[in-house]
């Protein structure tokens, strides 16, 4: 069973009493707009982590939050693995459901 750190508990906003850790499993891109809120003066735990995840290589662009490429930027994808993103944009759930993501795609 794992512990969590007191000191990475966020105390404000959507997130409020829920570790870091955990919210940049469920919203990454989240995470990243924190990343860059320096006048919130966040507690060194929780910003060392951020820079853990995104100060060595983050492309700014929008992070997967589910399947088979959860963690994953979108750019990160387009080289790894471009078909999915031709798949995801011809999906008829995503067109209908999640438009956003078809813009953020054809952004690429």
């Amino acid at each position: 069973m794992s512990t969590t750190n007191p000191a990475t508990i966020l105390g404000f906003g959507k997130y409020r009493n829920l570790c870091v850790e955990h919210v940049f499993d469920i919203d990454p891109n989240y995470c990243r707009w924190l990343s860059f809120q320096k006048s919130m003066n966040l507690k060194s735990a929780i910003t060392d982590f951020l820079d853990s995840k995104f100060k060595a290589g983050d492309d700014g662009s929008y992070i997967m939050n589910r399947g088979r490429h959860k963690g994953k930027s979108l750019k990160t994808i387009k080289l790894l693995d471009a078909k999915y993103l031709d798949w995801l944009h011809k999906s008829k759930f995503v067109r209908e459901n999640q438009a956003w993501l078809i813009e953020k795609i054809d952004e690429l």
